[in-house]
């Protein structure tokens, strides 16, 4: 029987205990999977970092505390919103092409 596996990786295998085998019959071929019983110990994190990035604040947590940083996302969406607003409404007095807001 051939291998789908290299054979360093099925000799991790060789002591488990073995749970369930399916076997599949598709185009003349025969097909084997085997699910294996396994003691293990959850892995336990040192330390982590979450970010929450919004448009009126960075949200930060080491593990320990919460730090909140204000933006001024918001501010620069709306005022850059307002000035595009008034270049359509005034075409005349916009900036030239290339000078503009991209």
């Amino acid at each position: 029987m051939r291998l789908r596996q290299r054979e360093e990786y099925v000799r991790r295998f060789l002591g488990f205990k073995w749970k369930e085998v399916h076997l599949k019959y598709l185009g003349g071929k025969l097909f084997v999977g085997i699910v294996f019983e396994t003691l293990y110990a959850p892995y336990v994190p040192r330390g982590f970092t979450a970010v929450d990035v919004n448009l009126r604040q960075l949200t930060l947590f080491n593990g320990f505390e919460v730090e909140r940083l204000r933006t001024r996302f918001i501010d620069v969406l709306s005022k850059r919103a307002r000035a595009e607003g008034l270049m359509r409404k005034y075409p005349l007095f916009s900036m030239p092409e290339g000078m503009g807001m991209q």
